[in-house]
Formats: C-alpha cells, sequence, structure tokens
C-alpha cells in the first residue's frame, strides 16, 4: 500500500511529451503564464511569439525549424533568448547556425540545451 497520494510527472517527460506532441498539435494562446512554447517553423513562430509577448516565464522553448523556410529563424526567436528569463529547457535542434548568440549567458537557469544536429 503506497503513502504518496499524488504522483508528478517527471519534468523532463512532460519536456519530452511536449516535444513529441508539438508535432502533431498547434496551439497559439499564450498568456504570461505559460510554461512550455513549442514553435514549428518560422510562420509558427512568428505567429506565437507576437501571442505570447507577456509570456515571459516560459520555462521550456522548443525550437523545431522548418527545412522549407528560406528565411533566417535566429531573427525570429534566437536573437529574443533574453525575454526568457526563466528558460530551463532550450532546445535548437537541426539549426542551420555555426555559433550561438552571446545573449544565451544570460539564460542562468538554463539545464538543458539540445544543439544535435546543427551546424
Amino acid at each position: 500500500k503506497t503513502k504518496h497520494k499524488d504522483l508528478k510527472l517527471h519534468d523532463i517527460f512532460h519536456d519530452l511529451a511536449l516535444y513529441i506532441g508539438g508535432k502533431e498539435y498547434s496551439h497559439a494562446s499564450a498568456t504570461e503564464h505559460t510554461c512550455h512554447l513549442s514553435l514549428l517553423g518560422i510562420d509558427d513562430a512568428e505567429h506565437k511569439y507576437n501571442a505570447s509577448g507577456a509570456a515571459n516565464k516560459v520555462r521550456t522553448l522548443l525550437c523545431d525549424p522548418d527545412s522549407n523556410s528560406k528565411s533566417d529563424l535566429r531573427s525570429v526567436y534566437i536573437a529574443r533568448l533574453t525575454n526568457f528569463k526563466w528558460l530551463r529547457v532550450l532546445s535548437l535542434r537541426e539549426y542551420r547556425m555555426y555559433e550561438l548568440p552571446k545573449s544565451i549567458e544570460d539564460l542562468s537557469l538554463l539545464k538543458y540545451l539540445d544543439l544535435s544536429y546543427s551546424n
């Protein structure tokens, strides 16, 4: 018999579920209470970033670049990383970038940075 009444999903599993589910589900109604944000491609990123202008408490930012996009994705949200002071998980998987922006130094709470398959 267990004494635990409440069980919580560990943050990494929660973030993984958000990352996997993000490819099948897009939701753009971010508020100042939004903690997890998944951006799919340049158009989705601009739309969600504008919708989440007040969402400065985002803890998870999963950026999935659109392979068909001709735009430089850094100009949309990588340059705005300083707006996310509470960021703990940042995925820049498959990004066409050769160096990290200097602003990443300001993310003192960042615990996980995914740069896999990046230049």
